[in-house]
């Protein structure tokens, strides 16, 4: 059969842009198929009302002195990296009152958890699992105060997206552990695009030399021995190849033919855990360029970015049905528990859980996928269809790092495939 392309790349986020960018230079005839109406994924940079500011309603912050890919990407196309904001002071909410700081034995507590993440070097596979449970089974073991913990399961939670007894205490680990010290944990060093991720994701898809089809979702892949057919609502798109970079919440919506195997479907409906609300709010009243945790409440992080005026843009981040995030005199209050005097004057956010490209954040998986092999599996190719995304990317996983990192080396193995199949015809 003759196929229209070579390689059809479903999903413009990074690693998608990437993959088809990397291909269509080497020459191959590349599709890509987008089902929102702009390219980025879940990696969003919009105005926040009334600020004169834009602000990153998706993934956003990054480490280029660990993530070499960021700095590589942004250097080809002349992005400037800025500093993330310099936070002044600290203020925590735990056992319903507010203290400046972290609470008693912290220190202790981090000391700890560096050296859980230096032992991950001559761990045992049987070590390896007896950290790869949740963060509240993890921390049970600990012999610190309810105060402390809360503390802790509001960091944590934060980092993750999704409840202690969601997520797994070894991804924890594994970052401080590539980090190098428990600072890590916190990651205070972080960077951004200064002019927001947008101005990465649209320098890659202009370079990319195939057409990007925005506003196609698939609704189901079909393949044969030697092509895939992408089923979409303007009709068939085929290829010699498949790679599908969508978040693993979407692979769930999608038929494929042959199907995938019942391992891979079960983890695809369990799914990735990260569903929190990332909440901008411009506000007055907060102290400049405050951070603050806080565990029974609703933000179990805030963070004031700067402003003028005496506003301040404020992100904060809650779990799964904590608050209304369209309710501004809930927020107010979840707002003042750590500023009491804070007055909201306008707001954003978009609903990652719910929109049914992501079905939720960045990726954070449950307990016990890493060293059951269903990180593993997830990131196999399915016969002519390769697997993409910071979702399934072997390294930073989670980050737009990974999501840069997985799309090259999709592009790697759609190359090695297409030219032995080249050679055996």
């Amino acid at each position: 059969m003759e196929y229209a392309n070579d390689i059809v790349v479903i999903g413009a986020g990074f690693a998608g842009l990437v993959a088809a960018r990397n291909l269509g230079q080497r020459g191959y005839r590349v599709v890509v198929l987008e089902a929102r109406d702009r390219v980025g994924g879940r990696t969003w940079f919009r105005e926040l009302p009334d600020s004169g500011r834009k602000v990153e309603l998706g993934g956003a912050w990054f480490d280029p002195s660990d993530q070499p890919q960021i700095r590589e990407e942004a250097g080809r196309y002349d992005i400037d990296i800025a500093p993330a904001t310099d936070y002044q002071s600290h203020r925590s909410f735990i056992g319903g009152a507010v203290r400046e700081g972290a609470p008693d034995g912290f220190d202790a507590a981090m000391a700890e958890i560096a050296r859980a993440a230096r032992s991950l070097a001559a761990a045992t596979p049987d070590d390896i699992r007896r950290h790869d449970v949740s963060i509240a089974d993890w921390l049970s073991r600990l012999d610190i105060s309810p105060t402390l913990r809360g503390y802790l399961y509001a960091q944590t939670s934060a980092m993750a997206g999704a409840a202690p007894d969601e997520h797994p205490m070894l991804a924890i680990l594994q970052l401080v552990a590539r980090r190098g010290d428990a600072d890590s944990f916190a990651l205070d060093d972080r960077r951004v695009f200064a002019a927001g991720t947008t101005s990465l994701a649209e320098a890659i898809a202009a370079d990319v030399p195939g057409e990007i089809r925005l506003k196609t979702p698939v609704s189901a892949i079909r393949q044969s021995a030697d092509g895939v057919v992408a089923e979409t609502p303007a009709g068939l798109v085929t290829a010699s190849l498949g790679i599908l970079a969508v978040p693993i919440n979407v692979m769930a919506d999608i038929a494929f033919d042959p199907p995938l195997e019942p391992e891979r479907r079960t983890a695809l409906a369990e799914g990735n855990a990260c569903k929190v609300a990332k909440i901008w709010i411009l506000a007055s009243g907060v102290p400049d360029r405050m951070t603050a945790l806080g565990w029974d409440t609703p933000f179990c992080s805030l963070a004031a970015e700067g402003g003028s005026g005496g506003t301040q843009a404020v992100v904060g981040f809650a779990l799964e049905g904590r608050i209304d995030a369209n309710d501004a005199n809930a927020l107010e209050q979840a707002l003042r528990v750590y500023a009491p005097e804070a007055r909201v004057l306008s707001t954003t956010w978009h609903d990652w859980a719910t929109d049914p490209w992501s079905r939720g954040g960045w990726m954070t998986e449950p307990p016990g996928w890493a060293t059951s092999g269903v990180l593993d599996l997830l990131a196999q190719p399915h016969g002519r269809v390769l697997m993409a995304g910071a979702d399934v990317a072997t390294e930073f996983p989670g980050w737009i790092a990974g999501a840069i990192a997985s799309g090259r080396a999709a592009a790697i193995e759609a190359e090695r495939v297409l030219m032995a199949a080249s050679v055996t015809t």
